[in-house]
């Protein structure tokens, strides 16, 4: 049985009993990336020495992508909401000198617009407000 074990794992136990193995990969998001998820035959049924066995792998969850929103000239605290309402997450904040008021967001770590990975961590550059 290679059901749960890792791939590279499942072909050597597989090709070491005289069977040769086919690999598909599929997207899952309940079995881990370059875990086993299925195999046919399913273990236990009789197969002559040489026969194709078939595993289907995990290739972990599908990876969504979110366009960037701009979030220069916001106030940190609309800038984290608008990161949340875009399945982006808040990584955090580096505060400096600027002109503008404190609390304003003066840079991001991504560009607006940007294909970005949905969930990925976001970190804002904030004004601490003018120097003096």
């Amino acid at each position: 049985d290679v059901i749960n074990k890792d791939y590279r794992e499942a072909m050597l136990l597989l090709q070491s009993s005289g069977f040769m193995v086919d690999i598909e990969n599929s997207v899952s998001t309940s079995v881990t990336r370059d875990y086993v998820i299925s195999c046919s035959p399913s273990a236990g049924e009789q197969l002559s020495t040489g026969s194709t066995v078939y595993i289907t792998v995990s290739s972990g969850p599908q990876v969504q992508y979110v366009q960037m929103p701009n979030l220069m000239g916001l106030s940190e605290e609309a800038a984290r909401s608008k990161l949340e309402s875009s399945s982006l997450s808040f990584g955090g904040s580096e505060y400096e000198i600027s002109d503008l008021a404190a609390g304003t967001v003066i840079g991001q770590s991504m560009k607006a617009f940007e294909q970005v990975e949905e969930h990925s961590k976001i970190f804002l550059r904030v004004s601490s407000g003018p120097e003096g």
